[in-house]
């Protein structure tokens, strides 16, 4: 069976603003990445519950940043980040929306997508102490879990 990787490459949306052309294009692996990241590590967990912290709404920005190029005619260039935090709250709520869409990054993380990850990354974290220590393990006492 033959893939065609080809129809997975991004889909792109050029628009002027301003009197400059500019495209939004499909997050890359790396931009993805560190969107995704930077949702997690904005969140704080307080018992059972998870709470969104100080950070939480620069993901957006973040992955809008990452999405968005000033098109000329030497190619396409990044924007600055204080470029696209002087935009309009309206202008980048729809980028965000619009990179999200043609990245297929899907809803934005979910409490329960964050504890989802989270007890993945538990469950790692306990594979690998077990394989440092399997006798503190058992005991109860993970090293490195204050």
């Amino acid at each position: 069976m033959n893939m065609d990787y080809e129809s997975l490459v991004g889909e792109e949306i050029a628009f002027p603003f301003k009197g400059k052309d500019y495209v939004l294009k499909e997050a890359t692996a790396d931009v993805r990445i560190r969107y995704q990241n930077a949702q997690i590590a904005s969140m704080e967990r307080v018992g059972d519950r998870l709470f969104g912290k100080e950070g939480i709404a620069d993901t957006e920005l973040l992955l809008v940043q990452g999405c968005l190029f000033e098109r000329t005619d030497k190619g396409d260039g990044a924007v600055a980040m204080g470029f696209v935090k002087a935009l309009g709250g309206r202008l980048v709520a729809q980028l965000f929306e619009d990179a999200k869409r043609i990245s297929d990054i899907g809803q934005p993380a979910t409490i329960e997508y964050i504890d989802a990850e989270i007890a993945k990354l538990e469950q790692q974290r306990k594979l690998l102490l077990e394989k440092l220590d399997p006798k503190a393990l058992r005991n109860g006492t993970m090293a490195g879990s204050e």
